[in-house]
């Protein structure tokens, strides 16, 4: 019998855990005969085989359920997509008639999936888990309010959807929306001026060479729009700007108003010519490798 190993589930675990997990889930072993692609599913779907209907202890045991949570939340990705919806499913149905466990596994999916700050942060993987979790037939009627919730929210400006369009306010004072404004590929980031991680991703943007060097070639627009705060707050930012980048007033009230679904700011998005949304909340990296660039 062989066992699938990932040494980079032990280093990421040790890195997001304060203390010792009580019992630390050893990976399946994975069959001999088994061809290779077909491992990181099976590894996924009987991640939590100690667990029954019938025992409660771990599943509300929030050290065990967080440490192990990590590592099952961390080689989620390596599955396909129906392997992650199946390993996803099973779980939840195996503790579903266990309201304090269910109410202890989406908090912690909704820390390490779906919060962009998370190292985990995976979207897709979320919104998984909360489909699978609304498919239950009864739960806490609590839970399955923020489910939706939050369903609903992050159905909004999807990659492969039109970015939601508003207006906001630019320099000369003029109004102008977002459709009539993008022509290439764009960087679409919300931010607050009062915010010191918005201003460190602004200098950020603003002095990397490959970024500058492709606004310079007409390949790439910044369009930075303040969400927070009043306009003295942000001509007091607006100053600090590169001329070359797009910056706006938000004048459509887009977090009260839920155009967008703005979990932490700085909240960036890649956009493409059409404005079609490329990526959510990409790294620096991703940007600069996005094929729409």
């Amino acid at each position: 019998m062989k066992r699938l190993t990932y040494t980079a589930v032990a280093l990421i675990a040790l890195s997001m855990r304060a203390t010792a997990v009580s019992y630390e889930l050893p990976l399946p072993a994975i069959p001999d005969d088994m061809p290779r692609a077909e491992r990181p599913d099976f590894v996924v779907n009987h991640f939590w085989d100690c667990i029954t209907p019938a025992d409660s202890s771990l599943t509300r045991d929030r050290e065990f359920m967080e440490g192990n949570a990590v590592n099952f939340f961390y080689l989620l990705p390596y599955a396909t997509t129906q392997g992650r919806t199946d390993a996803i499913s099973r779980i939840l149905h195996t503790i579903s008639a266990d309201s304090k466990g269910i109410a202890l596994y989406q908090s912690l999916a909704e820390q390490y999936l779906g919060d962009p700050e998370s190292p985990l942060y995976n979207e897709d993987t979320y919104i998984t888990s909360l489909q699978q979790l609304l498919s239950l037939p009864s739960q806490e009627p609590g839970i399955k309010m923020r489910a939706q919730f939050q369903l609903e929210m992050l159905s909004k400006n999807r990659p492969g959807m039109k970015g939601a369009d508003f207006e906001f306010a630019m320099r000369d004072n003029t109004t102008t929306t977002l459709t009539s404004i993008v022509a290439r590929p764009t960087i679409l980031l919300f931010y607050d001026p009062e915010c010191d991680h918005c201003l460190d991703a602004i200098d950020t943007l603003r002095i990397d060479t490959n970024i500058n060097e492709m606004i310079n070639a007409g390949r790439l627009d910044i369009l930075a729009v303040c969400i927070e705060g009043d306009k003295e707050q942000w001509l007091a930012v607006d100053a600090k700007l590169p001329s070359s980048w797009i910056s706006g007033f938000d004048q459509s009230d887009i977090i009260g108003s839920d155009i967008y679904y703005i979990q932490h700011l700085p909240a960036p998005y890649l956009l493409a010519a059409d404005g079609t949304v490329t990526l959510t909340h990409p790294t620096l990296q991703e940007r600069l490798s996005s094929p729409y660039l």
